[in-house]
């Protein structure tokens, strides 16, 4: 701690002490901290948000795959169905 004697016109007392410059610096220490936290959430945000973009294409690729099989064998099952339990016309 230190105390300097007032000049003409200044407070009677001025303390500076060494507390207060290491406040400072656990301020700063803190305030990059916020930054860095801040950093790696949008980093994060970015890596969700890209795998969700993946994500979503996968499961449209899958849905539309998923969806001609269907048709497929429904097809196939009308096919099916008609010859062997369709109508038949006999001949006149």
């Amino acid at each position: 701690m230190r105390v300097t004697v007032p000049s003409a016109g200044a407070p009677a007392y001025h303390v500076i002490c060494r507390c207060h410059k290491f406040a400072h610096l656990k301020q700063s220490a803190q305030f990059s901290s916020n930054i860095m936290g801040s950093i790696v959430s949008s980093i994060g945000n970015g890596i969700n948000a890209i795998v969700s973009a993946i994500a979503g294409v996968i499961m449209t690729i899958v849905g539309a795959i998923t969806s001609v099989i269907v048709t497929i064998f429904h097809v196939i099952a009308d096919i099916l169905c008609c010859r062997c339990f369709g109508s038949r016309r006999s001949g006149g």
